[in-house]
């Protein structure tokens, strides 16, 4: 097959969707900083999606630019402050900077949501008993065990 052109040859900023199906190809391919230099032009129209950033955010922690990618998770958060993927992605990058208070608030908004609580409550858990919290681990993890894996 043959590379595909460069997204901004043939997408405008504000047609989101096809920077999301462009970058989904390449994501497909292994390519990850195109995937991002095509998600970033659509991620800088004032009009773009929460998923936009998210799938951004993705992008830019693949290629250990996790500053950056904070930055759009909380973009998300603006517009959609209940994206428990969003408050999960954000914690995950939180926990491996070790700032543990913001990692636990972010899981706990994660826990919120039907789709990432089962992973929060065992990143919660885990991060509990890295702190040596035992009891509020062991509660975590105990809810963990009595809900359902995230779809």
């Amino acid at each position: 097959t043959q590379p595909l052109p460069p997204a901004h040859e043939y997408l405008l900023p504000s047609e989101h969707q096809g920077h999301i199906q462009h970058a989904a190809a390449l994501m497909h391919d292994e390519k990850n900083q195109e995937v991002v230099d095509t998600l970033k032009v659509a991620a800088s129209d004032h009009t773009a999606t929460p998923k936009l950033h998210l799938d951004y955010a993705f992008s830019l922690t693949k290629l250990g630019r996790t500053h950056e990618a904070k930055k759009h998770n909380y973009t998300v958060l603006n517009l959609d402050p209940s994206c428990g993927i969003a408050h999960f992605h954000l914690a995950d990058i939180l926990s491996a900077n070790k700032n543990i208070a913001q990692a636990l608030y972010h899981y706990r908004q994660a826990a919120t949501c039907a789709a990432t609580r089962h992973t929060a409550l065992l990143c919660m858990g885990t991060l509990y008993l890295n702190t040596k919290n035992y009891d509020t681990a062991l509660t975590c993890l105990q809810q963990a065990d009595s809900c359902q894996p995230d779809d």
